[in-house]
């Protein structure tokens, strides 16, 4: 395998994910430290074709001319790439993880230490070969290298352990998965590291692979999400509900849909602005989360103000159990003593047959959310 071409083939990679990342990012703070990782990857890429390419044509480093000069700052700046990706995917973990390391300004000053550490190791380098010395007779690894390269693995490690970590603490399924994916971007440069042991292959095509397994988690995470609920959307939701429905049918286990409903949440919107309404939303959201937590239920946002859960159970009381665990969630997520208004779940349930189409499941479900919502309003009307 030829080295350069590799690097090239990286730097084309990672400059189209980076055109492409900037259209579809957010403004937040994670996007900006995860373009900046693209960034500092299709730069590494291009430094690191540079490197080789002067390390395989004869330089004369005796004297000081253009050529030794141009090659060593190409050394040079080939070190603060490498330290700063390992830097900016420290940061976008934190930020992922919603972690407070990096909160206030004299923690991220001390997370920045050992990046301020390889630049000026880096520069001093002009003068006193730390990081590296380059002669005639070859490139040789300064004193200072061991230090340079625990620096880059340090930041890369403690990403990946807290990001474990915090797979290992939560008890949403899906926020385990998505740790364990942040957790694993170390895997390729390690493996590639392993690789260079036997052949001639660059240390960026790992960082490469890595950042392009992370892209495509946040592309499925784009297209599996509702952003404004922060729960799965309903294009996750179908997936899902066939997949349900076919282990449902081979395995013989009972499933059930969950069909809920905010009460009266035109009027909240109509009456208090769609900023509030989208408020309502999020908490709900964040309550049906709770409700189902340390469970393998999986729950959506159908659509509006519409949300679904999909649950097995040999028992029709244990589907009641969660009607009533969401209402109490809703109960201390939504209200307050100080709320103008009142946010409840009308739920309604259908039982799995195996010769429903999911069109017809859906129907089930939603058919017994009319009838609860019936039922609601003549309590309603009944008191008044």
């Amino acid at each position: 395998m030829d080295y350069v071409p590799i690097n090239l083939l990286c730097a084309a990679i990672s400059g189209l994910l980076l055109i492409y990342y900037r259209r579809m990012r957010d403004g937040s703070a994670y996007s900006l430290y995860f373009m900046a990782i693209l960034i500092v990857t299709f730069l590494l890429c291009l430094m690191d074709a540079a490197w080789y390419y002067c390390d395989n044509i004869y330089i004369d480093y005796s004297t000081v001319n253009v050529n030794s000069v141009l090659a060593k700052a190409i050394y040079i700046i080939d070190f603060i790439l490498t330290a700063g990706a390992a830097y900016c995917w420290f940061l976008y973990v934190e930020r992922q993880l919603d972690s407070t390391f990096t909160s206030t300004k004299t923690r991220h000053m001390l997370v920045r230490l050992p990046l301020l550490a390889v630049i000026v190791m880096a520069f001093l380098n002009i003068r006193f070969d730390l990081l590296f010395f380059m002669s005639n007779d070859g490139d040789f690894r300064g004193h200072a290298y061991p230090l340079f390269f625990l620096i880059v693995i340090t930041y890369m490690l403690v990403a990946s352990l807290h990001a474990l970590y915090h797979a290992a603490k939560t008890d949403d399924l899906h926020e385990k998965r998505r740790c364990r994916t942040l957790a694993s971007f170390i895997v390729f440069p390690l493996i590639v590291a392993i690789l260079q042991l036997f052949s001639e292959i660059p240390f960026t095509a790992g960082i490469t692979l890595a950042v392009i397994w992370i892209f495509i988690e946040i592309q499925g995470h784009e297209i599996s999400e509702d952003v404004l609920a922060g729960m799965n959307n309903r294009n996750r939701l179908d997936r899902e509900l066939a997949s349900h429905m076919e282990h449902a049918r081979q395995s013989g286990r009972t499933l059930y849909m969950l069909m809920m409903d905010a009460n009266n949440f035109k009027q909240i919107n109509d009456r208090y602005g769609h900023t509030e309404g989208d408020k309502v939303l999020r908490s709900i959201g964040t309550a049906l989360k709770k409700a189902v937590s340390g469970t393998d239920y999986f729950i959506a946002r159908f659509g509006g103000d519409e949300f679904t859960a999909l649950m097995y159970s040999e028992t029709e009381s244990k589907v009641i159990e969660l009607k009533d665990r969401i209402n109490e969630s809703i109960n201390k997520e939504c209200n307050s003593p100080y709320s103008p208004y009142v946010v409840s779940l009308a739920i309604g349930y259908a039982r799995f047959k195996p010769e429903y189409s999911a069109s017809e499941f859906y129907a089930k479900a939603d058919e017994a959310l009319y009838i609860e919502k019936k039922k609601l309003k003549a309590k309603h009307d009944a008191r008044n």
